[in-house]
This record gives C-alpha cells, structure tokens and sequence, in this order.
C-alpha cells in the first residue's frame, strides 16, 4: 500500500538523518554510502507523496453497560452501533456531495465512502476509523477531503442535539428524512442498551454525559419532533440574494416578513427579483424541529390572477 511504502520511507529517511549525524568524520565512505541511500529514499519519498494526503480519521469511543473497562466492548452491541455511525458519516457524505436519499436501498457512493476499522482506542473503549483512500481516485492533498467534512458534519449535529432547537436545525436544515433517520437509529441503539458516546475528529471533540442524555438527544431526531410540510403562502417578494439563494417575502394575512432559501426547481434566482411587488402565491417546504422557529425552501410561485 502506498501509505504503508511513504511510513517506510519517512522512518528509514529518519534513520539515515541520525546516523549520518553520528558517524565521525574521518569515516567518509561510511558517510558517503548513508548520504547516497538518503538521496534515494528521499527522490522516492517526494514521488510517492506527490498527490498523496493521509485519510480523514474519527476515533469513536463508547461507554457506558455494554463496555467492560478498556478490555472490550459487547460484540453484538459494537458491530451494530459502528454499523450504524458508518451509515450516518456515508449518509452526510452523499448529501454534502448533492445525492439525494432514497426512503431506502443503498446509499449513493456507498462504495466509497465506507469507513474502514483501522484500530482500537483507549479511554473506556473505542474505535479508530478512517476513510479508505485505496479505493478512491484521483485523490490529491489539494482536494477537500469529503469524508474529514463528514465526519465533522456528524461531530456537529451530536453536539447540537444537546443545544436548542434553533442549533440543531441549523445543522439538520438541509438533511433528508433518511439522513435524520439514520441518526436516529444510532442514538436510539445506544440509549437502549444503556450506552453513551464520545467522538474526536482532529482537533474536535465530543462527549455525551450518560446513557439518559443520549435517550433525550435521539427523541429530537423522532419523526415526530421534525416535521415537514409543503404549503402556500400569498404576499409578494421583498427580493433574492443569487450568490446565497436565499429569498426574502411578505405575507399578505399577517404583514410578517419570512427569509428562507431557494431549492434547485429553480434555476434563475434572478426571476424572483423581476417579479418584486407583485401579488404571488408561494409553494414553499416548511420544516420545524421540537417548538422552534419553521425554516422555509422556496419551491415554485405563482402571480395571482
């Protein structure tokens, strides 16, 4: 594997680096010979590491009755509630990518964007995953790293479901009823077998407190505290915003303004503004989360006759 060839290289280029600082100078032929394999490894070191990044890694730590000290984890409870993170980071993955979710099947790239389990971690006990580079390509250390996004994304909405429910939407906002499910399932397997969390991404951490605390934040992501409903408003546009596709409208019953963003059924951002002050019926997705403020997604519009 080509990262386990660079790890080599960089040890044996470390290697040669001390020895040369070591051996006395009058052995020059010994010096020659260290310098001479240093140039080697060196040349090799920097083709390999052209286009080369390490892979995104999340270490995923549980705690609570299915763990027994830092010796191990219950086998069934473990292999269902990494099973189900993977599902949550591939999820985020295909919607931070612009895949949309099926009600089910299999998810979108789900090829590649499976995490592989490339150790154990200590601290109660815990899983160290990572992306699987080997199977992607074209990958270069310039790309934005996907799945790094994905995995932070994840970090993210856990910590937010201990937070209002103006947080969480904001980090929910733009995710399909299967993404929501999906975390869901994982939470909602933790709490029922009296099990909590933690999660580390770089330098980004986050720990859930106990087993009641995970049974709370998994009820937020129940279908019924997220609801979403298409309806139509009348009132007339105060103006768009292209680069953001966000919109701002007057509703004729109340006076209220509403701001909200403009879905993809609509290509020109720019039609809204040409239809400014005119008396229009909006088709818009409504979604709230627990008793917090509905965000709204522009869908259609029409001018009223």
């Amino acid at each position: 594997m080509q990262r386990n060839r660079i790890h080599q290289l960089q040890a044996e280029q470390n290697q040669l680096k001390n020895m040369i600082s070591r051996t006395p100078a009058e052995n020059v032929i010994d010096i020659k010979g260290f310098e001479y394999r240093l140039g080697r490894v060196s040349e090799e070191l920097e083709e390999l590491q052209t286009g080369y990044r390490e892979p995104a890694k999340t270490v995923l730590y549980f705690r609570g009755k299915p763990v027994v000290g830092t010796t191990g984890v219950f086998a069934k409870f473990g292999v269902e509630a990494v099973d189900q993170y993977n599902d949550v980071v591939m999820a985020l993955a295909a919607q931070i990518s612009g895949k949309t979710l099926g009600d089910r099947g299999v998810i979108p790239k789900f090829k590649d964007n499976q995490l592989l389990i490339t150790g154990t971690a200590l601290g109660s006990f815990g899983f160290e995953l990572e992306e699987n580079l080997e199977q992607l390509d074209n990958i270069s250390e310039a790309d934005s790293s996907l799945m790094e996004v994905s995995m932070k994304k994840a970090l993210s909405i856990l910590k937010a479901s201990l937070e209002s429910d103006e947080d969480l939407m904001d980090e929910i906002d733009e995710l399909d009823d299967r993404a929501i499910s999906l975390i869901h399932n994982f939470l909602d397997t933790m709490a029922k077998n009296e099990a909590y969390c933690a999660v580390e991404v770089d330098e980004e951490y986050f720990s859930f407190v106990d087993y009641d605390q995970v049974q709370r934040s998994a009820s937020r992501f129940d279908k019924n505290n997220i609801t979403e409903e298409n309806t139509h408003l009348t009132g007339e546009f105060i103006g768009a915003l292209p680069e953001s596709r966000t919109f701002e409208f007057k509703l004729f019953e109340s006076n209220d303004i509403i701001k909200g963003k403009i879905a993809n059924t609509i290509d020109d951002v720019m039609v809204i503004n040409r239809n400014l002050e005119k008396q229009l019926k909006i088709k818009v997705q409504k979604k709230t989360v627990g008793k917090g403020k509905p965000r709204f997604t522009l869908l259609d519009f029409a001018e009223i006759e």
